[in-house]
């Protein structure tokens, strides 16, 4: 799940000496049995050389603080095609680009209606 209701979504004309990057939150959630455990993580999201750069990470357990790790120096990683950072990456490319914005908003309709509705429990 990406976080697009905070304002900390930043696209930058340059960043480390590459350009169109956005720095971008996301929150992964696991539910298991009556456990909530999620993970919030900070990424440079090189829209250009479809790259990725991890800056942050923090686990999180029922809302308590497990571990918080920040990351000065790791490398640019490239992004496996069709997979939920290339989903990210095209997320973060069409901030800015209203034909790519129509696109993106169609596919996730579409998905929509190809996924089986939730079950409720009795």
């Amino acid at each position: 799940m990406v976080d697009t209701l905070s304002n900390d979504i930043r696209e930058t004309s340059t960043y480390h000496g590459r350009n169109h990057v956005v720095l971008i939150w996301t929150k992964s959630i696991n539910k298991k049995g009556g456990f909530v455990s999620y993970i919030t993580s900070r990424y440079a999201v090189d829209t250009t050389n479809k790259q990725m750069q991890t800056l942050s990470i923090a686990t999180y357990h029922a809302d308590s603080l497990i571990v918080s790790k920040s990351y000065d120096d790791l490398p640019w990683e490239g992004v496996i095609p069709e997979s939920n950072n290339d989903v990210l990456i095209l997320f973060c490319r069409v901030l800015h680009n209203q034909r790519l914005m129509h696109k993106f908003i169609l596919n996730a309709r579409s998905y929509d209606l190809k996924s089986p509705p939730d079950k409720k429990p009795n």
